[in-house]
């Protein structure tokens, strides 16, 4: 490889400036079309509970949100208390009977300022080993888009 001239470093520097354009760009010009509209949703564990969104829904809906992520699907299987948003990701399978009356406060519950609301599906802690059989959390998250889709929320 030869040495490169004080001169010839000059010059290609000078005439790559050349190829900047002296106007600053538009930021007009590196936007797409259509952005998406960007959308504040709530996630805190005091307004997210179904029962208690459906009994204060119109105060709930001051809040400047455009809607909110709801847990605590609480309910009873076989005698024994579960909250399905904490226990979907395990072994055990749940079924449309075992969240009715959650899913019944879902569909009473008449949002009309929140067009963006989500219902909570935790992936941990999981009781099981990545190697083991997944049907149960497969089944319970088919089961849940369902009932995000029936209810109307945007997904889980």
């Amino acid at each position: 490889m030869f040495p490169i001239s004080r001169r010839s470093f000059v010059t290609a520097s000078l005439s790559g400036l050349g190829a900047i354009p002296l106007r600053p760009l538009s930021a007009d010009e590196d936007r797409p079309a259509h952005r998406p509209i960007k959308k504040l949703i709530g996630w805190g564990t005091d307004v997210a509970y179904p029962a208690k969104v459906q009994n204060t829904i119109r105060q709930v809906e001051e809040l400047p949100l455009d809607g909110i992520v709801l847990s605590n699907f609480s309910g009873k299987k076989a005698g024994k208390d579960f909250t399905f948003d904490w226990e979907c990701f395990g072994r055990q399978k749940f079924n449309r009977q075992d969240l009715a009356p959650m899913i019944q406060i879902l569909a009473n519950t008449k949002f009309k300022r929140f067009t963006d609301n989500f219902l909570r599906f935790t992936v941990q802690p999981g009781d099981f080993d990545w190697f083991d059989d997944f049907s149960a959390p497969l089944h319970n998250a088919r089961l849940w888009a369902e009932v995000a889709r029936e209810v109307g929320a945007k997904g889980w």
